[in-house]
């Protein structure tokens, strides 16, 4: 702004404009894609990994998850080593990281987030066995059903109501013992 070939109509724009939190940047960047920014925001500019953001209330592990794609896999994988809570609640669809992938129907992401910890009992009113399995029985995704800790026998549970239907229609559960 001290440049002698600023204009002053410029000059009086850049004054106004606010910019975003280190928050909001971090999670437009996770949004994005924008690995880079991510690393930048976080090991640089020292933004909070848990830090909060937008009318939802999101952390940036929730816009990893609501994204999904392999780069925000990657994303979340280095928010994970930099501290990001796993299991934090936020007061929206899906109330957890692995309950928006479970909600966007993305059992890649999901199934990296129970990989690296994540508790399919948590919800935003606090523990809730069965909560995650119930999620992702009525999402059809019947490759979450044996990471999920009681998961299979709820599912044949619930298949078995039904006479005509019997235990190995979840084939990814034969075998387990849980």
């Amino acid at each position: 702004m001290n440049n002698p070939s600023c204009e002053n109509d410029i000059v009086k724009q850049c004054n106004n404009i606010t910019l975003p939190s280190r928050d909001e940047a971090l999670s437009k960047a996770i949004g994005r894609a924008n690995v880079e920014a991510v690393h930048f925001l976080v090991d640089v500019a020292k933004t909070d990994v848990n830090g909060v953001t937008g009318r939802y209330q999101n952390t940036p592990l929730i816009v990893a998850a609501y994204y999904g794609t392999k780069d925000h896999q990657d994303i979340a994988a280095f928010l994970l080593s930099r501290g990001a809570n796993i299991n934090k609640t936020y007061p929206a669809v899906g109330g957890t990281p692995l309950g928006v992938a479970i909600w966007k129907r993305n059992a890649t992401f999901a199934k990296f987030l129970l990989e690296h910890g994540a508790d399919p009992s948590i919800t935003i009113n606090g523990r809730e066995e069965g909560f995650a399995c119930e999620k992702a029985m009525s999402k059809e995704l019947p490759e979450l059903f044996p990471m999920i800790p009681g998961c299979c026998s709820l599912a044949l549970h619930d298949l078995n109501f039904d006479p005509n239907i019997a235990p190995e229609t979840i084939p990814q559960c034969q075998g387990v013992k849980n």
